[in-house]
Parts: C-alpha cells; sequence; structure tokens
C-alpha cells in the first residue's frame, strides 16, 4: 500500500549465553529498506520473551525515524496474540506496555502481523 511502512523484527537466542540478538528492519511500500538495525542486548531470555524486545526496539526505532502509518511483523504468533490481547499481570506486562506507548506516539494507522513460518530444529 502506497506510503505504507513494514518494520519486520527477529531474534536470535542461544540458551548458554549471557546475551540475545535482535534485528529490525524497516521498508518501504516498495520493499526497500530504509533503516534497520542489529543489536546485541544483555540477558538470558527466552525465546518468547527475546521477541517481545525485538518488537520493542522495532517500535523504538520507528519513534527515533519519525515514521507514521508503519505495521510490525513478527514470527511470533503468541507473542503478537499476547500484545494485542494481553492478560492481566503477564510477566512480560511492563514489555507490553512500553510497546503500546511506542506505538501510540507514533500512531496514523498501525497493524500487527503474524507471519506463520516453518521451523526446523538442528540438533548437533
Amino acid at each position: 500500500m502506497e506510503g505504507f511502512i513494514k518494520v519486520n523484527v527477529d531474534t536470535s537466542v542461544h540458551i548458554s549465553l549471557d546475551f540475545f540478538g535482535v534485528s529490525v528492519i524497516i521498508r518501504d511500500h516498495y520493499g526497500v529498506a530504509i533503516e534497520a538495525i542489529s543489536k546485541r542486548l544483555p540477558g538470558r531470555f527466552t525465546p518468547h520473551l527475546a521477541e517481545y524486545m525485538a518488537i520493542k526496539v522495532g517500535t523504538e526505532l520507528v519513534k527515533e525515524c519519525n515514521l507514521k502509518n508503519w505495521s510490525i511483523e513478527s514470527n511470533a504468533v503468541n507473542v503478537i496474540n499476547t500484545i494485542t490481547n494481553p492478560a492481566p499481570l503477564t510477566s512480560e506486562a511492563h514489555i507490553i506496555e512500553d510497546i503500546k506507548e511506542g506505538m501510540l506516539m507514533t500512531f496514523v494507522a498501525l497493524s500487527i502481523i503474524a507471519l506463520e513460518v516453518q521451523t526446523r530444529l538442528l540438533i548437533l
């Protein structure tokens, strides 16, 4: 859609390390990358919680870039469902509130999309 921005987020988590990675890429309606960031963040996070952090980083980047009319895409359906319909007193409640606050500060038109992907488990 003309003038609409897509924000795609992803994470990389290894349970034995004291850090995890988040990546965000922002594309215009032609699919051209207009901004990207990759960060290594401290802490031992589950993949579920790391995805919340990636979405938070994505909303912060949108705010920094002063973008409007955007959607955020994630392959973590359960995370997207919790953000759109949070249960009271979840352990992620403070992160969800930060995400929603970031969304409201840049709100013009917003949708959150859960991408369905096939996951492969590699055992070494």
